[in-house]
């Protein structure tokens, strides 16, 4: 089963969940990965998410 969630609300318990997260900017992937993945990359999920997470 595929599930596609769009969403602008960073929640880690959600997201630890999720298979793969896609950041999107101007329509355009910008990252993709699992959440540590990302949280380690430090790029623009890391940006976003200390933004607008819980």
């Amino acid at each position: 089963m595929t599930i596609i969630n769009i969403t602008h609300r960073y929640n880690k318990a959600l997201m630890q969940k999720y298979g793969e997260i896609i950041v999107m900017d101007a329509g355009k992937i910008v990252e993709r990965g699992k959440f540590d993945e990302l949280m380690e990359k430090r790029g623009e999920f890391f940006r976003l998410y200390n933004i607008l997470g819980e």
